[in-house]
């Protein structure tokens, strides 16, 4: 008999792996979809550093588990891969739609974006446009 605190899965029982992975209906899917959406184009709550999918999850009312699979799922990267990809559009929108921003820095503007550290901006960057950020940001035409 297993120890308390050893418990081994059952033999035969494959699906135990898959028990936590959620299966949303196709009305569920689109649902959290439109929710996520609208929620981050009104608040923009990729802008506070630190940003976690908690934080999210608790926005939305989703549990966090289930917010995770459909953000895989749904748009093929991770939760910080998807906030990091909007915080890259914020600012290429900023500096498309108010110019005068080209005065700051990057660096400035990443944490106006809400990255919390140069690597983390520049690896965001790089990973979405296969550009650095100075090649990426350099030009007002390539936003225009």
């Amino acid at each position: 008999e297993p120890e308390p605190g050893n418990a081994e899965v059952p033999s035969g029982d494959t699906n135990m792996v898959d028990e936590k992975k959620p299966t949303l209906s196709l009305e569920q899917g689109q649902a959290y979809k439109s929710a996520l959406e609208t929620h981050v184009l009104h608040n923009h709550p990729y802008r506070k550093s630190g940003y976690k999918i908690k934080d999210l999850a608790d926005e939305l009312g989703i549990p966090s588990y289930q917010l995770s699979a459909f953000i895989n799922q749904a748009y093929g990267k991770n939760f910080n891969e998807l906030v990091n990809d909007y915080r890259v559009d914020y600012m290429s929108n900023l500096l498309k739609n108010s110019p005068e921003y080209y005065q700051y820095t990057l660096e400035a503007l990443a944490r106006e974006a809400g990255f919390n550290s140069r690597n983390s901006f520049f690896s965001a960057v790089k990973k979405k446009t296969g550009k650095t950020p100075s090649e990426f940001f350099s030009t007002k035409s390539q936003l225009v």
